[in-house]
């Protein structure tokens, strides 16, 4: 083995990090930034019996120093390290990325998907600020959910009553333009919900959302790898068809930003949290921001509420009397 002394502490982390994938950005796949074993390891019949000292730091950093020994050693002693090396890595690793039951990171997962309970119904009135390429687009609203996804909203005039109403359940989703007369009824997809929002959310995402946490992939089996990143805690979810999301978590297991992806890994939207009250837990600001760059969604809540549901009738939209009814499916 060649004597090349201390590597600098930096870039042997660099390396150690890289190998098992914990860097933000990722590392790209580039033989540079893998350890090279073989040549650290590498023993010429030619040179004298050396063997390679490994020293761990807090880190967890490696650093590796020849050293020519003038008693004998014997030659299976530097396969023996190898070996501890290889133990040490894989150990590493698994301790990066692994969430066990019960661990802080499952808690503050469950803290955030319980800051409103399923059987919670959450009223505010919300400034709503929708940006277009068609342009900006200000409102005023009245919302109130329920998890999974119940969803009612009422655009607010300046004078006057409401002009439009949206009311969506697990199984039905209806809309009502007094000025116009008409009266829209169908399933509650993303894709009638589009008829009248640009919004490429369906139903129960966006509850979860505007309920200031983040939606759930839909698949059985998840991944879950959580690491901090400077002052939060990262927590990545990954389902098997290779759509997944990230979530980034602050203080007081305040959600901060998500980050939703789809099968290739590319970015489709993302949401910031922001403006949490000092007695609250939801964000009194969120901001939906579409992949395109463009697209933008913000709500602003004032009068907030949060109180047990004892009445789902007003996730119900009577026909009224005299309107053209529509079906949407």
């Amino acid at each position: 083995m060649h004597n090349h002394g201390y590597e600098p502490q930096s870039k042997l982390w660099e390396r150690f990090a890289a190998s098992c994938w914990v860097l933000y950005p990722a590392i790209r796949d580039n033989s540079a930034n893998k350890l090279q074993f073989a040549s650290l390891l590498k023993i010429k019949s030619h040179y004298p019996p050396l063997c390679g000292i490994v020293q761990l730091s807090n880190s967890a950093a490696l650093r590796f120093r020849n050293w020519s020994f003038t008693n004998k050693v014997s030659l299976f002693f530097p396969c023996r390290i190898f070996l501890l090396l290889l133990a040490v890595l894989a150990s590493g690793c698994l301790q990066q990325i692994v969430i066990y039951p019960d661990s802080p990171a499952e808690k503050i997962m469950a803290a955030i998907s319980s800051a409103v309970a399923e059987d919670d119904i959450l009223s505010a009135t919300a400034q709503i600020d929708l940006v277009t390429i068609h342009g900006y687009h200000p409102a005023r609203a009245a919302l109130i959910i329920k998890k999974p996804s119940y969803l009612r909203l009422e655009l607010l005039p300046v004078i006057g009553t409401p002009d439009f109403f949206l009311v969506a359940s697990p199984e039905k989703m209806s809309i009502f333009i007094p000025s116009k007369g008409k009266f829209y009824y169908g399933l509650p997809t993303q894709a009638n919900l589009a008829k009248f929002l640009p919004w490429q959310f369906n139903i129960e995402d966006i509850v979860m959302i505007f309920a200031g946490t983040y939606p759930s992939l839909k698949e059985k089996v998840i991944s879950y790898q959580s690491y901090h990143e400077k002052n939060f805690l990262r927590i990545e979810m990954t389902a098997q068809s290779g759509c997944s999301q990230i979530i980034w978590v602050g203080e007081n297991n305040r959600l901060l930003k998500l980050v939703r992806n789809d099968e290739q890994g590319k970015e489709i939207y993302n949401v910031k949290y922001d403006r949490y009250d000092t007695k609250s837990s939801i964000a009194g600001e969120i901001i939906i921001t579409m992949a395109d760059g463009i697209t933008s969604l913000s709500i602003k809540y004032s009068d907030l509420k949060i109180e047990k549901a004892t009445d789902l009738s007003i996730f119900d939209l009577p026909i009224p009397a005299n309107v053209k009814t529509i079906t949407l499916d």
